[in-house]
């Protein structure tokens, strides 16, 4: 097949998934009109776009009651403002777990934002779901906490002391989708993975006991999340008329830092062995700065743009502490010093 053919195949294949959602919502279709930018659910405060998305799931009128009811296939009209659709309350990203459309006025006149605190979608297994005319940006995953030490395990004769590995940072700077997900006519932009968490130093080994000295070790750095703007975990991705820009994913966690490591006991002969001290490596950054999907993840692009998009740097390694004295020896040699290596 050449490219051009290959490249008709494709925009075909985006075209009739397009159409496929757009048929499936109109067998039993309801419209919700948004009438507020704000992000509220409370009653008497016109229908917002989280109170229109809860609607469409629960074929509700949303938590305040000031949408229209939801009824199968939705379509959530979004009109245009002049400032963004700000996701600055308290419920986080909006979920989609339901049939619908959130249909904008366009890229520059309806922007739903994530405020930087938060993604902006997130798409569940078994949804359907389709976004037009709008822009999704300010998107970002949480950052996770430093780990602490390892253990302290000075009462146990010869035991090391791990620290605790970082963890990952989620996935979907600004749309996470495990569902079905065509994007028309939409602009990703300015959405971000969290970096991937610290790691926590070794702790403090055992050293007493007739045995060697035990190993302080730092732990792995965690990874950073993958698909700054998009990530698809599972299901289906269209992207149609689009542009994916400017997102990114975060660096990779530090790793751990090696602590002391236990002294060797002494010996009638030879002192045992003091222990190590091994700082650990870092978390590795995210893949796909602008979009990542998963093995067999179905994914078509057509008339799009997504470029400009960039992943973070790798974790740095820990740093080595101090190896553990090695036990002197009555009669004989002392025990060797224990290892100082970094990550």
């Amino acid at each position: 097949m050449t490219g051009r053919r290959a490249g008709r195949t494709l925009a075909a294949a985006a075209s009739a998934a397009v159409l496929g959602l757009a048929l499936a919502g109109n067998a039993f279709a309801a419209v919700i009109d948004v009438t507020t930018t704000a992000d509220e659910s409370s009653a008497g405060d016109g229908c917002s776009l989280r109170e229109a998305v809860a609607a469409a799931n629960s074929d509700g009128t949303g938590p305040g009651g000031d949408c229209s009811q939801g009824a199968g296939s939705d379509t959530i009209n979004v009109p245009a403002s002049v400032g963004h659709y700000v996701l600055d309350g308290a419920g986080g990203e909006l979920s989609l777990s339901s049939d619908l459309t959130i249909q904008g006025s366009g890229g520059a006149n309806t922007v739903i934002d994530g405020g930087g605190t938060h993604r902006v979608f997130e798409i569940a297994a078994g949804a359907h779901a389709e976004l037009r005319d709008l822009t999704v940006t300010g998107g970002r995953t949480a950052t996770p906490a430093p780990k602490g030490p390892g253990p302290d395990n000075s009462g146990t004769p010869g035991a090391e002391s791990v620290g605790p590995h970082g963890d990952t940072a989620p996935n979907g700077g600004g749309i996470l989708s495990a569902g079905t997900l065509a994007l028309v006519g939409v602009t990703v932009t300015d959405n971000a993975t969290g970096n991937g968490g610290d790691a926590g130093p070794g702790g403090v080994p055992g050293s007493a006991g007739g045995a060697a000295g035990g190993n302080s070790i730092g732990g792995n750095g965690g990874n950073s999340g993958h698909g700054g703007g998009v990530a698809a975990t599972a299901g289906s991705l269209s992207v149609v008329d689009s542009t994916i820009s400017a997102n990114s994913t975060g660096h990779g966690g530090a790793g751990g830092d090696g602590g002391t490591g236990g002294a060797g006991d002494p010996g009638t002969t030879q002192g045992l062995n003091g222990g190590w001290s091994r700082g650990a490596a870092g978390g590795t950054s995210g893949e796909g700065g602008g979009v990542w999907a998963d093995t067999g993840v179905a994914v078509s692009v057509s008339g799009s743009v997504i470029a400009d998009n960039t992943i973070g740097a790798g974790g740095r390694g820990g740093d080595a502490g101090t190896g553990g004295a090695g036990g002197a020896g009555a009669l004989g040699s002392g025990g060797n010093g224990g290892l100082s290596i970094g990550g």
